[in-house]
């Protein structure tokens, strides 16, 4: 289906006096797309990729001031976010020239040691404290 060149939506009021009695909304071909570009540019910028308001044009074929609207109606900060990205590629970019490995996500081993760990820590925190408010008795449970 062809919008024959107009391509948008049109809202149409049917008022009597100030009361709105009847809204319709008549959506043309891009009004989908439009809405999966905001999508991705509000992606794109939350993820810190989008280096400036002409390049998010230039991707979505736009204008700035699209963008710009987007963005804030999104209440992204993309300047930001940008500042953020490209602090995590210098300190990768470091950690790549001193030869030290790229951060992992500990493994479920790892996460059940720590667990274990702090178990022992808070039992023996228990322990300690309940020593100190009876110093004369026995600490263990009868």
């Amino acid at each position: 289906m062809s919008c024959g060149g107009w391509c948008g939506s049109l809202a149409l009021f049917l008022r009597r006096g100030r009361k709105l009695l009847i809204t319709f909304r008549i959506v043309g071909e891009r009004g989908p797309e439009i809405n999966l570009r905001k999508q991705y540019i509000a992606a794109m910028a939350r993820r810190g990729e989008l280096a400036s308001l002409e390049e998010g044009a230039l991707i979505a074929t736009m204008t700035k001031a699209t963008i710009r609207r987007w963005l804030v109606d999104a209440g992204i900060d993309w300047m930001v976010t940008r500042r953020q990205w490209l602090a995590r590629r210098y300190a990768r970019c470091e950690d790549w020239a001193a030869n030290r490995p790229p951060p992992r996500h500990p493994t479920k081993e790892q996460m059940r040691r720590q667990l274990a760990q702090a178990i022992r820590r808070t039992n023996a925190a228990q322990l300690e404290k309940q020593r100190k408010a009876n110093p004369g008795r026995d600490s263990a449970p009868e």
